[in-house]
């Protein structure tokens, strides 16, 4: 991807992306096309192969269009920045923008949108279980967050017959709901669960590269404006996983590498 307009295509997707501040990017389903492209290496039918690695984890629809329509330069900004594959999950639209391109299909505008609005609204699923085997909840958090969980949170509670159980509270957007719940109900002994919409308010969240004399380590700050950057800063909060890593390669103590990371970060 070294050719001039795919550096251009990338620098201003970049600076699209740094100018919005979007919290989350939501790509709809990438359209799988037929023919062939014409590349330095010779012909290749569509998508080409640096197209199929980069979208192997990403929603994909077939298309009728005989031509390239997802290049790799667009796959790569895609799936970087992509947050989910799936439909629009707005709730109300606020701005729009279109992006147009040389070639002229005949089936389809050769046109890119971009929408930008308020994200759907959040819900709450519950489902309280007293007879699965506590080994399970490693795996089903790990699947929840898979399928698309903000956060999962299992605690210990007593039923009305006085026995011991679990209660599983999954947050997520409206449009994951029925998934989740699909995937709470096969992978526990739960008989059902009840959910209810939730209001929560999120610091702006920006990550940084804390670079200590011990080696970098990532850590979250949060603010009290809209955006990154904005307002008052309420929280710095080191990567554990990274402060773990260089604590060990230095045989320092853990709470030292934290000490050096947050004073690194708001420096």
């Amino acid at each position: 991807m070294g050719a001039v307009d795919s550096i251009v295509d990338i620098v201003g997707a970049a600076i699209g992306f740094h100018y919005f501040r979007f919290q989350t990017i939501v790509v709809s389903p990438l359209p799988i096309t037929r023919g062939f492209v014409r590349t330095a290496h010779g012909r290749y039918p569509v998508p080409p192969p640096a197209v199929l690695e980069l979208i192997k984890d990403a929603a994909i629809v077939p298309s009728p269009v005989r031509g390239e329509i997802v290049t790799p330069t667009g796959a790569a900004v895609l799936t970087t920045v992509a947050g989910a594959f799936g439909e629009c999950p707005l709730r109300a639209v606020t701005r729009i923008g279109y992006g147009v391109g040389d070639k002229h299909f005949r089936s389809i505008p050769n046109v890119l949108r971009l929408l930008i609005g308020e994200g759907a609204p959040v819900v709450a699923i519950e489902s309280n279980i007293d007879d699965a085997n506590p080994q399970i909840y490693d795996y089903l958090i790990d699947e929840l967050l898979r399928v698309g969980a903000l956060d999962v949170v299992v605690r210990p509670i007593l039923m009305k017959k006085r026995r011991p159980a679990a209660q599983v509270q999954i947050l997520c957007e409206e449009l994951k709901r029925e998934a989740l719940i699909r995937c709470l109900l096969r992978e526990t002994t739960g008989f059902g669960v009840r959910w209810y919409p939730v209001q929560r308010r999120m610091l702006a969240r920006e990550e940084r590269m804390a670079r200590t004399r011990h080696g970098p380590v990532r850590v979250k700050l949060g603010f009290s404006g809209l955006h990154p950057g904005e307002g008052e800063l309420l929280q710095v909060s080191p990567e554990y996983e990274d402060c773990k890593r260089v604590a060990r390669a230095k045989g320092i103590p853990l709470r030292e590498i934290y000490r050096l990371a947050v004073a690194a970060a708001v420096r």
